[in-house]
């Protein structure tokens, strides 16, 4: 793997690393490619004892103190970006490799350091905002499987609630019955005595007869 492709690695899994640190870690992991290479080329496939475990490291051994810092842990994680109180970079988040990397301790030891409360982030309020507000515009949670799933359910009770109201609307609903009608009677007008039926005058009443 080259260099390129290890420094990218680490980038993507540490977006809040400094490209600093991120040389640093490639570098390490350059080196320690090589060596296995080596061993490996040598049949030496066993734990080495040049490899530097992190109680060896020189920056593990160091105890900080307050006289170490170089920034005000009380206003450093306010603003738009979060600062780093043992070396004064300012990063989106502090994170757990930087702190490692740079200075050979835990966030659990920066936090008892800073005098922070073991549950405080290190990142500021602004970018903890930012981050909270783009993850809801985004709305990643509308990207799952059981979101789908259940969005999916929903809908297709809904359909069902539709056709069974559809069912009831079309039941309920009969042919209208046409009208009977009269019967048709079979009485012819009454005929006066030449045979001739009556005729009546305009006012209603029957014709005098001749």
């Amino acid at each position: 793997m080259s260099e390129v492709a290890i420094l990218k690695v680490i980038l993507e899994a540490n977006p809040g690393l400094s490209i600093d640190d991120a040389l640093k870690l490639t570098d390490k992991a350059i080196k320690s490619l090589s060596k296995t290479k080596a061993d490996i080329a040598k049949g030496n496939t066993g734990a080495s004892d040049d490899v530097v475990s992190p109680t060896d490291n020189k920056q593990q051994k160091h105890q900080y103190t307050q006289a170490d810092f170089k920034f005000n842990p009380m206003q450093a994680l306010q603003g738009d970006k979060a600062t780093c109180v043992l070396c004064g970079k300012k990063f989106d988040v502090i994170s757990k490799t930087h702190l490692w990397v740079s200075h050979g301790i835990t966030p659990e030891e920066y936090r008892n350091l800073c005098g922070y409360s073991p549950t405080q982030r290190l990142m500021t309020e602004t970018y903890r905002q930012q981050r909270a507000n783009k993850l809801k515009g985004n709305e990643p949670w509308k990207q799952t499987n059981r979101w789908k799933d259940k969005q999916a359910r929903e809908a297709a009770a809904r359909e069902a609630a539709s056709q069974a109201v559809d069912g009831i609307d079309t039941d309920d609903k009969s042919t209208p019955k046409e009208t009977p009608k009269a019967p048709k009677s079979d009485a012819k007008p009454q005929a006066n005595a030449s045979g001739t039926p009556e005729k009546k005058d305009d006012k209603g009443d029957n014709a005098p007869k001749s």
